[in-house]
């Protein structure tokens, strides 16, 4: 008689059982530690494994893998491994399941789900894959090159994802610390405006004395007094009577015509830093002034600073796109400005402390040993370990090399990565890097497989295996479990 489909899959599998069962939830040698250090270090948990399913969990760990064959469902864990760090009381609240209770652990992931997109679109949960050409500048800074106004190429330094996240998660909001009342935009206009360039020392102080005297300043037409213009005519006329000899289409005439006359009292003015972030949100309370004696900014408008931030926040918070060049241009509500983020920025308190307890970020790296990580990371490597983040007794930072400002890695940002460790084409993690994350192995739960329905588990009409491969061998470790 024929051996059934479940004895030759038994009988192919005999052989590597013992190798199986020696290798479950043990860090492979080229990712764990060293054989020195072996002995020291204790087994790493297993993803959703009855030891752990029936004690409290406990504290998340700052930087974590999630490391094991392929198809056993990292980066589908991730969703979990993030709620658990943002909102363990809502996940507390939604436990595991019996799997063989398909349609409410279907109903109870569409749950969760729902839950980490609400952190996603907040930008609390950032979401990246390391490959081989992703590179320090992508995860840190970088220059980017972009097209001026007038067509020049100019190089602009471009925040990474993780140096956005850290930005967003230590930032210090400061301004008008009046409880603010429910923003109303009906008949007003939003302003995008450039105080100064951060990276410049000269232009720097400019946004610093706007902060600090409650006014917006406009560098362009220094030295004319543009009160009483109603137009863009008049705005022309005034140009000309200062011996300046301009068109009426040069953008000169179109950043005044703007600050002069199309900015209405009650209007937002946001302050971009560079096309990337932005570091201050106001309200016009005045109309135009002319300051003399001025060397460049003599353009005035009384401004009530909503909110500042320190460091400035990455577009994303605020937009559906990057800032443009021009000093002064009119930002649409949907096309530009994001409303429903505009409305949770000014509904946060100024209160002048980062939110480091109480708000906590996660970067999820998919395939994190795909990339070359001593390069992805470089000084971070250092600043990442819990010991060396910011408010930790060890805190350091460093003068990162494009914008040569200090960056330090505050304690409420979380790494989650995950690790095939089947794929030996990819390399080792770096000893260094090794050594600052907690592994967390997820093996196959090959038990859930005895739930499935006949058809599922690969049998045909006739009663024979209709599966093959890789396939057969799951469905046999199934049926003599």
């Amino acid at each position: 008689m024929t051996a059934s489909w479940i004895e030759i899959a038994a009988t192919a599998i005999a052989p590597y059982e013992s190798r199986v069962a020696a290798a479950t939830s043990r860090v492979p040698a080229e990712y764990g530690d060293s054989e020195e250090e072996a002995d020291d270090v204790s087994e790493p948990p297993i993803l959703g494994s009855d030891a752990t399913s029936h004690h409290e969990s406990p504290p998340p760990a700052l930087n974590t893998i999630l490391f094991g064959p392929p198809g056993t469902g990292k980066t589908y864990a991730t969703v979990e491994e993030a709620l658990a760090i943002l909102d363990p009381d809502f996940l507390r609240k939604n436990p595991e399941l019996p799997p063989a209770d398909t349609a409410a652990c279907a109903a109870r992931r569409e749950h969760l789900k729902a839950k980490f997109d609400e952190f996603v679109r907040d930008q609390r949960v950032r979401f990246v894959t390391f490959h081989q050409s992703f590179a320090y500048e992508d995860f840190v800074e970088g220059l980017r090159a972009t097209s001026t106004t007038n067509g020049a190429l100019s190089y602009d330094v471009s925040d990474g994802v993780f140096k956005q996240l850290c930005d967003s998660a230590s930032v210090r909001v400061t301004g008008d610390r009046v409880e603010p009342e429910p923003l109303n935009l009906t008949g007003k206009r939003i302003w995008k405006m450039s105080l100064g360039n951060s990276l410049i020392p000269d232009e720097s102080a400019i946004y610093e004395e706007c902060m600090a005297t409650g006014v917006a300043l406009l560098g362009y037409g220094s030295g004319i007094d543009f009160s009483g213009c109603q137009s863009r005519k008049d705005i022309v006329q005034r140009f000309q009577a200062a011996n300046r000899n301009v068109e009426s289409d040069e953008y000169a005439v179109t950043a005044v015509n703007t600050f002069v006359v199309k900015m209405k009292v009650g209007d937002l003015v946001v302050v971009s830093d560079g096309l990337f972030k932005f570091r201050a949100i106001g309200i016009v309370e005045g109309g135009y002034e002319f300051v003399g004696g001025q060397p460049d900014f003599d353009q005035r408008r009384k401004v009530r600073w909503l909110r500042q931030y320190a460091p400035s926040l990455p577009h994303s918070d605020l937009m559906n796109n990057q800032f443009s060049q021009m000093t002064i241009y009119q930002l649409h509500l949907g096309a530009s400005i994001d409303e429903g983020k505009l409305r949770g920025l000014l509904a946060e308190r100024a209160t002048g402390e980062p939110d480091r307890a109480h708000a906590p970020r996660v970067l999820i790296i998919d395939e994190i040993n795909r990339g070359n990580v001593s390069r992805i990371f470089g000084e971070l490597i250092t600043l990442i370990e819990p010991s060396k983040r910011l408010g930790a007794k060890e805190e350091l930072t460093i003068t990162l090399p494009y914008s040569r400002k200090p960056f330090g890695v505050p304690s409420n940002v979380y790494l989650v990565g995950t690790m095939n460790s089947a794929d030996r084409s990819l390399t080792g993690l770096d000893v260094a890097l090794r050594r600052r994350f907690t592994f967390v192995s997820v093996q196959p739960r090959h038990l859930e497989l005895s739930h499935m329905s006949r058809e599922y588990r690969g049998h045909d009409e006739e009663g024979g295996c209709s599966l093959r491969g890789d396939d057969r061998v799951v469905c046999a470790l199934a049926q003599r479990c």
